[in-house]
């Protein structure tokens, strides 16, 4: 199976057979082991399931490990990938005091601008 699917079935003879991993998670290629195969996406941490990394924190590697935070006086949007995403303010698509929380805009409103909070600049749809 493909990045992102595992298998569980015996004897499969084709790749539609392939089942995707749930949000969150992912997988290596070549899953064989069933759903236990699928490990948290870059971005979220384990808590009995994947979750986001909270604002003010990212996670670099796929796998069970825990987010790491922002350095003081600086935040994140929640499931954030990488230290690059950690700034003052909060980045585009999200709104929130310079120094966080962050709240992701909802599904189907947008915020261009980075550095929004909510006194200043909401998400628009």
């Amino acid at each position: 199976c493909e990045k992102g699917k595992y298998g569980d079935l015996e004897a499969a003879t084709s790749k539609d057979a392939c089942l995707s991993c749930a949000v969150g998670t992912t997988s290596t290629g070549n899953n064989r082991g069933g759903v236990a195969s699928c490990v948290c996406s870059k971005g979220y941490t384990l808590n009995s399931t994947c979750i986001h990394c909270a604002s003010g924190s990212y996670k670099e590697d796929e796998g069970p490990g825990a987010c790491s935070n922002c350095d003081q006086g600086k935040t994140s949007p929640p499931g954030s990938t990488s230290k690059a995403s950690c700034a003052v303010g909060c980045g585009a698509g999200s709104v929130g005091p310079d120094t966080g929380p962050c709240v992701l805009c909802s599904p189907g409103k947008y915020q261009r601008d980075s550095g929004q909070n909510p006194s200043t600049g909401e998400c628009v749809g």
